[in-house]
């Protein structure tokens, strides 16, 4: 090994192309938890097994979390990835089989279940199949999380921003959790271009070189590291012309998509005169930096449950969340921004430990029937949005609205507030549009009653798809009846978008549908006007836009409406695509 101070180039494989510089960062792997082994009395069976269903529930709540991050996100594939780990916790090996063994070998929960993981590992480990190895990985990487649940070391593992993540087998969850980290790059001793984890860092735009051995940086952590994802290496403390060229072509990348985006026109224009609106969907300061941020006019949904993944929300006050907003509006400027307030509860994932659990948590105490019902928590955030927004060009969205009554009951909070600033002479902005998210059938129904109370509709095609075809998008076995432009669908967001004509309110299209252009004609020619997506997806989605014709899309609308069978839609939607 060179001395730490030399540049060392290492060659590897690309797994991820791109060019990243930042801190490397060793990720701890399973093998490092040291695992208790004792004897246990009958009597603290049951105590024993009722920790082992704490670990893994806790281990659901983890990746009910970062399925969350990445669906909003528009990460398909690792959201896929991710719900196999969420379907593996169910499976017998996890449950009743260990809780079996419990009772049989009066020994802790720990040594247990290592005992149970090591017998499965050892059987698949003599099958040379790519398949069962990725299988393997994956039951690693979660009984990983599980023992970290049941033995948790005094300080959590945190990943820096900007970090370069090297890891001996990157496994799934340790990629998608540093996406939410906002690392920069991964390596990785083992790994292979169809691995899940290569898989997500492709999906987010990371580069990542595998087959760098452990043993050539281990002793450096910390160190500059340069992850070159076009000729395969890393280069490790690069000297000041290394960087500088490096930099250059970071920089050659970045003025590249740059240009791309400047190439766009500024406005979104079909060919026959129709102004469509291109809006980004954020939820971090950070996404103001995207290559692509500066293709948006406009932020059409901030989530705002995002900026508290790494806080506890319940703990967290007024002045730190005004300040969080305050930065946030900062950074927009004079762009209109639509800010949704905390979708948490439910299947969402997010700050489980402060609720109670549900049975049916996808159809339980979410979104706003959360916030109507925690009420100290839900005023903290409208009084720091209001005092944060005076003077910008900022609205507010409801998630999950289902009743007029909710509308009613949070326009009844947000003018006691404005008294309450009045009183005391706070400023606040006055006037800030308030938006309903259109996510369920129910909201579809009474929209007309629903238009009459707000200001704006904003159409969640993701979760409305889900609640109205009753089945859950990311798992995997569904699939296949997972159809955004089913018939039903189409005549939900009719009803919808002829309701806001009615009453000349905006209505503004997110989810997966509003950032593909295989549906973006049949939106056009629905009457959207207002698309809402990632900002990644905003260039495709606009390129498409501006070789339509919103009356010839309206014409295409209404043949496809007559189609009663997703199959006949879908095959209509292929090919006019391919036209």
């Amino acid at each position: 090994m060179k001395k730490q101070s030399e540049e060392i180039v290492i060659s590897g494989s690309t797994i991820s192309e791109g060019i990243a510089i930042g801190k490397l960062f060793l990720l701890s792997s399973g093998e490092e938890i040291m695992v208790p082994q004792f004897a246990i009395q009958e009597t603290e069976v049951d105590s024993e097994i009722e920790r082992y269903r704490d670990a893994l529930s806790s281990s659901r709540i983890d990746l009910k979390k970062l399925q969350t991050f990445l669906t909003d996100e528009g990460s398909d594939e690792a959201v896929t990835i991710i719900d196999a780990h969420i379907q593996m916790l169910e499976d017998p090996l996890m449950t009743t089989h260990v809780e079996e063994k419990i009772s049989q070998m009066l020994q802790n929960t720990e040594s247990v279940f290592r005992s149970v993981i090591g017998e499965y590992e050892e059987k698949f480990e003599k099958i040379e199949d790519t398949f069962f190895h990725q299988r393997l990985i994956d039951v690693k990487d979660l009984s990983h999380r599980i023992l970290k649940h049941l033995h948790p070391k005094e300080e959590e593992e945190v990943i820096p921003a900007n970090a370069v993540v090297f890891a001996k087998e990157l496994v799934p969850s340790h990629t998608a959790e540093a996406c939410v980290s906002k690392v920069c790059a991964f390596i990785s001793e083992i790994g292979g271009a169809t691995s899940h984890a290569a898989l997500i860092a492709r999906a987010k735009g990371l580069p990542y070189v595998a087959n760098i051995k452990e043993a050539d940086i281990k002793e450096i952590e910390g160190c500059l590291v340069i992850v070159d994802g076009i000729d395969g290496k890393v280069i490790l403390n690069p000297n000041i012309d290394t960087q500088e060229k490096y930099t250059r072509l970071q920089n050659s990348i970045l003025e590249s998509v740059q240009r791309k985006v400047a190439s766009l026109p500024k406005e979104t224009i079909t060919l026959d005169g129709q102004k469509i609106v291109m809006a980004a969907n954020i939820e971090g300061i950070s996404d103001f930096d995207h290559p692509y941020f500066g293709a948006a006019e406009e932020i059409g949904l901030f989530r705002s449950e995002f900026l508290f993944l790494k806080k506890e929300i319940f703990a967290t006050s007024e002045e730190e969340q005004h300040s969080l907003y305050h930065k946030i509006f900062d950074r927009a400027g004079d762009m209109p921004i639509v800010f949704r307030v905390l979708d948490i509860g439910g299947d969402k994932g997010f700050f489980q430990d402060a609720m109670q659990d549900e049975p049916n948590p996808a159809l339980g105490c979410r979104a706003i029937r959360f916030l109507l019902k925690n009420k100290e928590l839900f005023t903290r955030q409208l009084k720091a949005l209001l005092r944060a927004a005076q003077g910008k060009k900022a609205s507010i969205l409801i998630p999950l609205v289902t009743d007029v009554s909710e509308v009613i009951e949070v326009k009844t909070l947000l003018n006691d507030i404005k008294e309450e600033f009045d009183a005391k002479r706070i400023p606040y902005a006055k006037e800030v549009p308030i938006g309903l998210m259109i996510e369920v059938p129910s909201a579809v129904l009474t929209a007309d009653a629903l238009a009459k109370e707000c200001d704006f509709f904003s159409i969640g095609t993701n979760d409305l798809v889900q609640y109205t075809l009753a089945l859950d998008r990311t798992n995997p076995m569904l699939s296949e009846h997972y159809h955004p432009a089913h018939p039903s669908i189409l005549k939900l967001l009719k009803m919808v978008i002829d309701v806001a004509k009615k009453h000349h309110k905006k209505l503004s299209i997110c989810g997966e549908m509003a950032s593909n252009p295989l549906y973006t004609k049949l939106l056009l020619g629905l009457g959207v006007k207002n698309f809402s997506c990632a900002p990644r997806h905003i260039p495709k989605v606009q390129s498409k836009l501006l070789e339509l014709n919103s009356e010839e899309a309206a014409v295409f609308a209404r043949k496809v409406l007559k189609l009663e069978q997703f199959n006949e839609i879908e095959k209509a939607l292929r090919e006019d695509l391919i036209d």
